[in-house]
């Protein structure tokens, strides 16, 4: 089974090779707490922004029929 991490951040890096997103945890005045670094290759971050992009059209097309 996969643990579940909640973020309500997220801070999105890169270099020449790579896409770094940082998943974190921010509340009140307190810096946030980094709970998931994913590291991957802009390959794979075009494959994850297609895939997010999908989810919340149908998310917002679910939304609108209520």
């Amino acid at each position: 089974m996969v643990e579940a991490k909640y973020a309500n951040t997220l801070d999105v890096g890169f270099n020449a090779a790579e896409f770094i997103l940082e998943f974190a945890q921010s509340y009140d005045d307190e810096p946030p707490i980094v709970v998931v670094r994913v590291v991957t290759s802009p390959l794979n971050a075009r494959a994850f922004l297609a895939s997010l992009s999908g989810a919340i059209r149908k998310f917002d097309e679910g939304l609108g029929s209520e």
